[in-house]
């Protein structure tokens, strides 16, 4: 595929989701995550947003020790994750800042 329509591509799956995209345009996810993955998102966030994420500091999980994240968007819909561990929580919430844009 041109690099053109790559970009393209990346462009949507910041905004609706890789796996949205992929399946729409027909692509591999796998191709266009790694590509995404290169590439900053542009910032198209109103200037009226805002999150807050405390530093992670890593540290060895014991038994019974979880980690609760929890979100809530202006129009109300909400994410609540449980998580063995804290690793990889700031994807986590651009996925789920982005789903509503």
């Amino acid at each position: 595929m041109p690099e053109g329509l790559w970009q393209e591509a990346v462009e949507l799956a910041h905004e609706h989701g890789v796996w949205a995209t992929s399946r729409a345009l027909g692509v591999r996810y796998e191709s266009l995550k790694a590509r995404l993955m290169a590439q900053p998102a542009a910032s198209s966030r109103s200037a009226g947003g805002f999150v807050e994420l405390a530093p992670l500091v890593p540290s060895p999980v014991t038994q019974g020790t979880t980690t609760i994240v929890e979100l809530t968007q202006a129009d109300g819909s909400r994410m609540m994750l449980r998580l063995a561990s804290a690793h990889d929580v700031q994807r986590l919430v651009e996925s789920f800042l982005r789903a509503r844009q």
